[in-house]
This record gives C-alpha cells, sequence and structure tokens, in this order.
C-alpha cells in the first residue's frame, strides 16, 4: 500500500497541472449537480425509453407508439439503461459525466505531451475542458455530452499513439455516442489511408465489433438505423445539408463565432456583466491561435494537429452548410476541444519568441469561460426550481390526472411534461417522440403546431399565451373547440446575478392547459397538487423546488 501511495504521490509531483485541473473539474461539477440541480429537457425525452424497458414496455418513449427511436445517441440510453435497475438512471448519467470529466482532461493532458505544449498552452486548454459552461452543463444536467468529449479526445490519443484496436473501439463508441462523430471517422480514416494503410483493418475491426451489433439491434428494433429525432428535427425545422444559399451560409458563418465565445455560447443569454469587447477578444485570440497551430503544424511537418484541424474544419463547414439553429449547443463541446487543443499548440510557439506572453493570454481566456460558469449557477437553479419544476412539470402531472390511455395532447417541449405525463401519448413536436407527427410533418411538407393541432384533433393542447392567440387567429373554429383547463405561470420575476441573466423566465414562463369540449374533465384541486407532484416525481428531481 505503501508502494502504491509513494506512486502516486511521484506521479502527482510529476504533473501538477493534470491534477490542479482534475480536481477543478470533478469540484466544479459537483457544485453544479448538488447546487442547481439542473435537469436539461432532453436527459428526460431519452430517460423514459430506459425506464420503459426496466418496465418491459420495451425501448421506447411511450406505449402508445411503440418502438420510437426517440434518442439520438444510443450511449445516451445505454447508460441509464444500467442505472435504471437501481431506479437510478439519471444519477448514472451524471456520475458518468463527472467519470468521463476526469478522463477528458486526462487524455488532454496527455496528447499536450505529445505535442509538447508549454506549460501555459496547458494551462489553457485544461482550464477551458474543466470550466467552460457548455462542457459542464449538459453532461451535468443528464445528456451524453461530456462523455462524448471524452470519447472524442481519447480516439485521437489512441490514433497517435498508434493503439490501434483501442483507437478501432473508442471509434465505434464515438459513433454510438454522437452521429457529427462521422466527421472524425471520415478524417481518421484518410489519415491512415496515407500514413497506415496496413494497420487500417485492425481499426476497423475494433469499429464493428462495437458498432455493427446495436445498427443491427436498430434496424430489425426500430426499422432504421436512424434515430427518429434526427428525422423529426431535419422534416420539423427544415434544416440540412446542401439547402441554402452561398449568401445565407456565409452569413451564418460570419456570426458563428457566438457558438464559442463566453456568455454568448448560451443560447438562453440576455445580459452579460462584461463588455461585449473582451468576449469578442477572447473569440478573436482563440481563433488566431488556431490558426497559428495550423501553420506551425504545417512548418514543423506536425500531421496529426492538422488531423484534428481538419475534423473541426469539416464540422463548422456542416453546420454553417445546414445553418443548424445556434439552440443545439450541445452538438459543440466535443469539437471545441478540438479546436482548443490545435489552439493549444498554436499558443505554445509564442512562449519561445515573447516570454510570459501566453501566460496572460491563457490565464485571461480561462478566466472569461470560468465567469461565466460562476455566473450561471444562480440563474440555473431558479431555472431549475421556477420554470422545469413549478411549470414544466407540474403541467405534465396536471396531464396525467387527466388523460386516460386513449387520449392524446399536443405540446412543445417534451421532456418535464412527458416526465410529469409518463406514458401518455405525447404528440410533440416537431415529432421527437412521436412518428405520428413526423408523418404528418412530412405529409404537409412542414408545419407549424398550430397545423399539427389541426390536423391530429389532439384531446388535449398545451400553448404558450402567445400560441393559443395565434391559433384563435389563424384556425379559429379549430380554437372553438378547446375548452380552458388550468393555466400555469412562473413568478414574473428576473433574477439577475452581477449583470448576469437569461431569457427562460420570460419565454416559457407560463403555458395553458386546455381540453377539447367533448372530454368532461376537471384539472386536480390544488390541495391535491403536492401529492400528485411528489408521486410522479420518479427521480426525485423537484422534491426540494419551491
Amino acid at each position: 500500500m505503501s508502494i502504491f501511495l509513494n506512486r502516486v504521490r511521484t506521479y502527482a509531483a510529476n504533473n501538477p497541472l493534470l491534477i490542479f485541473f482534475i480536481l477543478v473539474s470533478i469540484w466544479v461539477r459537483l457544485i453544479f449537480w448538488f447546487y442547481s440541480g439542473r435537469v436539461w429537457e432532453d436527459a428526460l425525452i431519452t430517460l423514459a425509453p430506459a425506464r420503459n424497458a426496466w418496465l418491459g414496455n420495451g425501448l421506447t418513449h411511450h406505449l402508445s407508439e411503440a418502438r420510437i427511436h426517440s434518442f439520438t445517441s444510443p450511449i445516451s440510453v445505454l447508460i441509464p439503461l444500467i442505472g435504471e435497475a437501481f431506479h437510478q438512471g439519471l444519477f448514472a448519467l451524471r456520475f458518468s459525466s463527472v467519470v468521463a470529466s476526469i478522463f477528458t482532461i486526462y487524455y488532454a493532458y496527455r496528447i499536450g505531451k505529445i505535442f509538447n505544449l508549454h506549460w501555459s498552452a496547458q494551462i489553457l486548454l485544461l482550464g477551458y475542458l474543466s470550466m467552460d459552461w457548455l462542457q459542464i452543463f449538459f453532461g451535468m444536467a443528464g445528456m451524453e455530452t461530456q462523455v462524448a468529449t471524452a470519447i472524442f479526445i481519447a480516439t485521437f490519443y489512441y490514433l497517435f499513439i498508434k493503439k490501434w484496436k483501442l483507437l478501432g473501439i473508442l471509434a465505434g463508441f464515438g459513433m454510438l455516442v454522437r452521429p457529427e462523430f462521422l466527421f472524425c471517422i471520415l478524417v481518421i480514416g484518410l489519415y491512415m489511408l496515407v500514413w497506415h494503410k496496413r494497420s487500417l483493418p485492425k481499426v476497423i475491426v475494433g469499429f464493428a465489433c462495437v458498432a455493427i451489433p446495436w445498427y443491427l439491434f436498430a434496424f430489425f428494433y426500430y426499422g432504421s438505423i436512424v434515430p427518429n429525432t434526427i428525422i423529426a428535427k431535419s422534416v420539423g425545422n427544415h434544416f440540412g445539408p446542401f439547402k441554402n444559399s452561398i449568401p445565407v451560409v456565409c452569413s451564418y458563418l460570419l456570426e458563428s463565432w457566438k457558438n464559442m465565445a463566453p456568455f454568448v455560447e448560451w443560447f438562453f443569454t440576455r445580459n452579460i456583466p462584461v463588455p461585449m469587447f473582451f468576449i469578442k477578444l477572447v473569440v478573436c485570440i482563440v481563433l488566431l491561435l488556431f490558426i497559428l497551430g495550423v501553420i506551425r503544424a504545417f512548418i514543423v511537418k506536425e500531421w496529426q494537429v492538422l488531423v484534428l484541424a481538419a475534423v473541426f474544419i469539416l464540422f463548422v463547414a456542416y453546420r454553417s452548410d445546414s445553418t443548424l439553429s445556434i439552440y443545439y449547443m450541445w452538438y459543440l463541446p466535443p469539437f471545441l476541444a478540438l479546436l482548443f487543443i490545435v489552439s493549444a499548440f498554436g499558443l505554445s510557439y509564442i512562449p519561445t519568441k515573447i516570454n510570459y506572453i501566453s501566460a496572460v493570454i491563457s490565464v485571461y481566456v480561462v478566466i472569461l469561460y470560468s465567469l461565466h460558469t460562476i455566473l450561471s449557477l444562480p440563474s440555473e437553479k431558479q431555472i431549475q426550481d421556477k420554470i422545469e419544476c413549478g411549470v414544466r412539470f407540474k403541467i405534465g402531472v396536471i396531464l396525467n390526472s387527466m388523460m386516460s390511455i386513449t387520449d392524446t395532447v399536443i405540446m412543445e417541449p417534451l421532456g418535464y411534461i412527458g416526465y410529469g405525463a409518463f406514458n401518455k401519448t405525447t404528440y410533440d413536436f416537431p415529432g421527437l417522440s412521436s412518428k405520428t407527427v413526423v408523418h404528418k410533418i412530412a405529409q404537409m411538407k412542414g408545419g407549424n403546431i398550430l397545423e399539427i393541432i389541426k390536423a391530429l384533433n389532439p384531446s388535449f393542447i398545451v400553448l404558450r399565451p402567445q400560441e393559443f392567440k395565434n391559433l384563435v387567429n389563424t384556425y379559429p373554429d379549430v380554437a372553438k373547440q378547446y375548452v380552458f383547463v388550468s393555466d400555469i405561470k412562473a413568478d414574473e420575476t428576473d433574477f439577475p446575478t452581477f449583470g448576469y441573466s437569461e431569457t427562460n423566465f420570460f419565454s416559457d414562463g407560463e403555458f395553458t392547459i386546455f381540453r377539447r369540449s367533448d372530454r368532461l374533465v376537471n384539472a386536480p384541486k390544488p390541495q391535491d397538487m403536492d401529492k400528485l407532484l411528489k408521486s410522479a416525481d420518479y427521480y426525485g428531481i423537484c422534491e426540494n423546488s419551491n
């Protein structure tokens, strides 16, 4: 035991930056977990199939539409599937994100050693991965994002050290954790064809052993290896490659700097405490360092750095060509991690020319990203309590008490409402959990939630106030078929923190439930709500909410 402890002490003494940032990464994520309690909508959508699987209902979101591939990432459902054996699917997702953050820092650090990064460049890279809000939020809010980042970075590490079997296995997991890993596969495959053609079969075998079993299962169980979520988003939101003109793509690309900027990278940010000049300066620094890293890689023939750069550039090109909504922030962290590795490589070139400048740069960048995270936590706690639990989950519970097995409800968003109304027929827009909605949108060659209401004539509808006004104005005959049931509204209180605030309180702070006039049911009595909320709170997400 003493020998082991001595080795640990020696390793820690020789790698202080690694140990420090691992501890920071764990500490910040645990604070997020236990302080804010935040759970992202999509996590609950993914948890439903895992929960149903253990109930004997199959890997599907709700009973009436069996075998719906309502999750984009297989890993995001396989992790909670294990946890659900103990009714701890959400815990499994969060815990796996904490563990994955350790591996994220470790493999990024090891790649830094391969590239001989200066200590200031390691601070830039590890500080960003430890403290960036997007790197923290989605994983700790119950999504697979942190696991994806760890797998992305680990895959390239094993490519660089030529561990072909491990590379193949991780590449297989990469395709299961995020479909966008395909960009990594394309670049890695081309790299190996040029430099390591003889080793490519070993990688392919490892990849096939991991990925093919899932794709076979998905094909025979769901009828397609393409998740219903991808189809729904593509059909409902009209995005995809080769659909936009060059001016539209260029305009999107010029605006995409916000996707990697502190504060601004968060879709819901409304007010920020830092002048925009300093935010833009961070982006300029990181992008200039990225360009410097690419140039330096060409000069010193460090082709491995160019592999990382090529994956990032390919992803940006796809995202810009598809004009993917900036709302889909959880796609970004794995690729931004690659961006920062290349930028750190560029920063390592500076110390040999100008002493201490690189240290100032790295500390400045990390401070801005850290400030975003620190100031976001109080707001997210309020959003969890007031919006997610106080409005959305409550709506689901009310619906659950009124809906029979034959009833249907149309609404957007799905996560918390579907969590409260578990296994009721939820026709969400744009059909993440419902092929019925996807098929209807496809038939109409597009459509909004109001058109879906008209087409499907659901038993219940849940709309924001403005949405119902639009329904009345657009389809008055349809609106007349529905009568008021209940209005759920959050406190109209803004919670800025030192100049920082978000839009959630204003965009999703009020929903109204309507029933079709032939459905003679009433909302539960106020005195019964506490009991209903407690019984429906399977994961204890809202037990501490006011």
